[in-house]
C-alpha cells in the first residue's frame, strides 16, 4: 500500500485535499446550522418576552382605562348636582325642553278642542267682523275701525307683550296677553271688541279679531 502511495503522489495529495475539504464543508455546515438553530431559538425567545411584557403593559392599561371611567361618572354625577356647571345646566335643559314637548302637545289638543267647541258668533250680536293672523312682530289693523294691535315675540307659556292704539288716540299695553283677552271700545255709536284669538308660540303667529256688538 505505501507503495502505491509512492508511485501515485499527485492522486495521494488530491484524495487527501478532497477528503480535507468535504470533512471542512461538513463541519462549517454543522456549526453554521447549530448556529442558525441556535439564533432563531434566542429571537423566539426575545419576542415571547416581548409579547408578555406588552400584555402586561395592556392588562395596566386596562385596569386604569376603568378607573378613569368610574371617576369620570362620580365626577359627572357630582357636576350634574352643582349649580353653574355646565353638566347641571345639560339636565335643566333637557327637563326644560321636555316640559315644552309636553306644553307644546297639550297646546294643540287644546287649539284642536277650540276649533271643535268654539261657539260661533251670532249676526244679532255681531254685525261687523275681521280678524287676520300674522307673524309675531307685525301690526294687525282693523280697516273699518283703525284700532291697531302689536303682538311683539311670542313665550312658550303662551304671552306676549301687546301695544293697543284705540280709534281715539288712547292706548294700552300688556306684558302678560294671553289668547282670549279682549278690549271694549266705540267709535261714534257703533261698539266693538278687539280679541287675541289665538296665540302661536311655534309658528310665532297671532289672530286678531275686531267684531260689532249691538
Amino acid at each position: 500500500m505505501s507503495n502505491w502511495f509512492e508511485n501515485n503522489p499527485t492522486k495521494t495529495v488530491i484524495g487527501h485535499t478532497f477528503v480535507v475539504a468535504a470533512a471542512t464543508w461538513a463541519a462549517f455546515f454543522f456549526v453554521f446550522d447549530e448556529n442558525k438553530v441556535k439564533l432563531v431559538e434566542t429571537r423566539a425567545e426575545k419576542y415571547q418576552a416581548e409579547t408578555k411584557e406588552v400584555l402586561a403593559r395592556n392588562s395596566v392599561l386596562l385596569a386604569q382605562r376603568d378607573l378613569l371611567l368610574e371617576e369620570n361618572k362620580k365626577y359627572l354625577r357630582w357636576l350634574e348636582s352643582t349649580p353653574k356647571t355646565l353638566p347641571f345646566y345639560e339636565i335643566e335643559l333637557e327637563k326644560l325642553n321636555n316640559k315644552v314637548e309636553s306644553l307644546e302637545a297639550k297646546l294643540r289638543e287644546a287649539e284642536k278642542h277650540s276649533n271643535n267647541t268654539e261657539k260661533p258668533i251670532n249676526p244679532e250680536e255681531a254685525v261687523y267682523v275681521y280678524q287676520q293672523t300674522l307673524n309675531a312682530g307685525e301690526t294687525f289693523i282693523d280697516p273699518k275701525t283703525q284700532v291697531v294691535l302689536g303682538v311683539q315675540k311670542i313665550e312658550y307659556e303662551l304671552t306676549a307683550q301687546t301695544n293697543i292704539s284705540f280709534p281715539d288716540g288712547s292706548g294700552k299695553s300688556s306684558s302678560h296677553s294671553k289668547p282670549g283677552d279682549s278690549w271694549r271700545f266705540s267709535v261714534g255709536e257703533s261698539k266693538y271688541v278687539l280679541v287675541i284669538q289665538t296665540l302661536d308660540w311655534v309658528a310665532q303667529r297671532f289672530t286678531g279679531r275686531v267684531h260689532e256688538v249691538k
